[in-house]
Order: structure tokens, then sequence, then C-alpha cells
């Protein structure tokens, strides 16, 4: 479990480090060719890449809002890619792989109906199958946590 974590935050700053170096190459590249416009439209380009690409990493997981009552689902940083569930009603939230195509939640209410919010993966994707396993730690923890608490 601990080489899992280890894994994700070692892929995460390899990541960061590599957009440092980008922007660093860009910004020596546009310094060097006597500040033409054409590496400053590069430069501003692999700066708002690096920016949507840290912001999409670090968005999506499962966020348990106890002062409103509810649980975020968040799958990007687009709202539609988000959903949100009123814990009074919530049972239980489990997650599957759907082999390389996606994951399903799968959503248990305590009134004995089960809903399925499915997010599929980019064609080509290593970082959502690694928010996965995040993700996944994360039901665990919050499962063990939150409903051994509440629902005694």
């Amino acid at each position: 479990m601990k080489r899992i974590y280890l894994y994700g935050r070692s892929v995460r700053i390899i990541m960061l480090l590599s957009f440092g170096f980008l922007l660093w190459a860009f910004t020596d590249m546009y310094i060097q060719s006597g500040y033409s416009l054409a590496n400053l439209a590069l430069l501003i380009l692999g700066a708002v890449a690096a920016v949507c690409v840290m912001i999409w990493m670090y968005s999506m997981g499962i966020f348990l809002d106890r002062k409103h009552k509810k649980l975020r689902i968040v799958m990007g940083i687009l709202y539609h890619e988000r959903k949100e569930i009123s814990l009074d009603s919530l049972e239980s939230v489990d997650v599957v792989l759907n082999g390389h195509l996606g994951m399903t939640f799968v959503i248990r209410y305590t009134y004995d109906r089960t809903e399925h919010f499915e997010h599929r993966f980019f064609r080509i994707s290593f970082v959502e199958r690694w928010q996965f396993s995040r993700i996944k730690r994360q039901l665990e923890k919050m499962n063990a946590r939150y409903w051994s608490e509440n629902r005694v």
C-alpha cells in the first residue's frame, strides 16, 4: 500500500519537474532568439498547457463535504464532469475499473436504489489509471471512517 502511494507521488513530482524544465527551455529559447514573437507564443502555450495538466491531475478525486453534507465526485475540470450526492440518503460508494476503458462508480442509496456513474479514460492516458488507485484508496478510507461513525 505504501509503495503505491510513493509511486503515485513520484510520478507527480516527475511530471512537475518535466513541466518546469519545459518552461525553462521555452524561456531560454525565447531569450536566446532575441525575444521573437513566435517563441513567446510557444512559451505562453507551454505554460498554459502545464497549468491545465497540473489542475487536471490534482482536481480529480472524491471529496467529502461535511458542512453541506455532500459527497463530491470530481472527474475533471469542467462542471459536467462533477457529481454531487447528498450524504443523508447515501449508503455506500464503490469504484470498479472497466478494463482499460474507464471506471464506474457504484452508488448505493438507503432506499434500495443503485446508480452507476461512469467515467471514460482518454485513449492514451496513464494518469487516470493512477488516479483510479488513489480514488479507490480514498473511498476505502471514507467507507471505513464515515459510515462506521454515522451508521451505527
